[in-house]
């Protein structure tokens, strides 16, 4: 490509250098036709006239000259125009395929990368047989089972509370400790019973209730709030003693918890 754009290089320098040595002689003819001083126009037939006529002739056969070798430079700009633009092409796209074969990894560097893509797919395939091993455990695990039963249970009696159902929310209660008495939510399902049965204002339920809770589940963290249900119903039962001993026990015990905190408020109160 780039003999080809030095050969056209070549020719246009040669036809220009032609039509330089051309050019004086044309100015010449020209600056004589312009300046010629003759006072009385010649004689036909005269000496004078046929020079004039052949200046003249010349003239014409030079101004055609002229013009067909302007025609040419053009054509030759054009040309050399249109080379140098391939030219800058034919460079651009030699300097984007060297960057390309330079960017291209190295074969030690290419192996490194199939190395590493085989070991990632083999991570990848541990993962997917994991991954149904994990399926498969919880597609079993979706037959429900007595936890799932138990959980329902309560659930369903603790809905029934916040309704204010409380009745409804005794007997579920109560049947959830009959068919599951050492669930995880037995101490929890105890004090709403309680908790329920001193709203419908059966006080003497409701201290045993949080009593029995007490006794089996000493360590639970819902102690404080059932001493202070006791509390309450004994103090709605009109024995005063009793409850204020109660709270005063329950914020010896659990000083920084929330009953001991209500525990305080309702001794304030008290007579």
């Amino acid at each position: 490509m780039s003999a080809i754009v030095s050969a056209r290089r070549g020719g246009a320098a040669r036809l220009c250098a032609h039509i330089g040595r051309w050019v004086p002689v044309v100015l010449l003819a020209l600056t004589e036709l312009a300046f010629a001083q003759e006072p009385t126009p010649p004689a036909p037939g005269s000496t004078a006239a046929m020079r004039l006529l052949e200046l003249i002739n010349k003239n014409d056969a030079l101004t055609g000259e002229v013009a067909q070798l302007r025609g040419q430079i053009e054509e030759l700009q054009r040309t050399l125009k249109q080379s140098r633009e391939l030219e800058k092409r034919v460079v651009t796209d030699l300097d984007a395929r060297l960057k390309a074969l330079e960017a291209k990894p190295a074969p030690t560097a290419q192996k490194q990368d199939d190395a590493a893509l085989i070991a990632l797919r083999g991570r990848l395939d541990q993962l997917e047989s994991a991954l149904q091993a994990l399926q498969q455990a919880l597609s079993a695990g979706d037959t429900p089972t007595e936890a799932d039963a138990a959980d329902e249970a309560f659930n369903a009696a603790l809905q029934r509370f916040g309704a204010g159902e409380y009745q409804a929310a005794v007997d579920g209660f109560g049947d959830f400790l009959a068919r599951y008495p050492n669930d995880a939510s037995a101490p929890d399902a105890r004090y709403w019973m309680g908790v329920a049965q001193l709203r419908q204002q059966n006080f003497r339920s409701a201290i045993d209730v949080e009593r029995l809770m007490i006794e089996q589940h000493p360590n639970d963290k819902r102690v404080p709030d059932a001493h202070f249900v006791v509390g309450s119903a004994l103090l709605a039962l009109g024995d005063v003693p009793a409850a204020r001993k109660t709270l005063e026990d329950l914020i010896a015990a659990h000083p920084s918890s929330e009953a001991a905190a209500r525990a305080g408020t309702l001794l304030k109160q008290m007579p």
